[in-house]
């Protein structure tokens, strides 16, 4: 199975956010002890949003309902490398006129 490649670009400003995957154990002297969990401890989470025209907009919704949340597909978010990423669902908002945006958050996957 191909993995598709997710090509249309992020509105500049867009913030990601990364985490460690961690767990830590706490004791009565006041130690404390932190390990990663995982061979995948780190991952990120980026918002998305696109405005453009119903023409610029379907094709991008049309993309994400055909992967409908549970399928990854590749993504470079902005100064990363690119990765796995799925997105459990988007928010469109009428911008007046012919303009829509489109608001999602992509979320980093290890797996298809």
């Amino acid at each position: 199975m191909a993995v598709e490649t997710f090509t249309w670009g992020a509105r500049i400003g867009d913030q990601g956010d990364i985490a460690f995957a961690t767990q830590s154990a706490a004791f009565a002297d006041g130690y404390e002890q932190t390990v990663s969990v995982g061979i995948n401890n780190k991952s990120g989470s980026w918002p998305y949003t696109y405005i453009g025209p119903i023409e610029e907009v379907q094709p991008i919704m049309d993309f994400l309902d055909a992967h409908g949340g549970s399928k990854s597909f590749q993504w470079t978010p902005p100064f990363s490398a690119q990765g796995l990423y799925k997105c459990a669902g988007y928010s469109i908002l009428p911008k007046g006129g012919p303009l829509l945006q489109l608001t999602a958050t992509f979320k980093q996957s290890f797996s298809l």
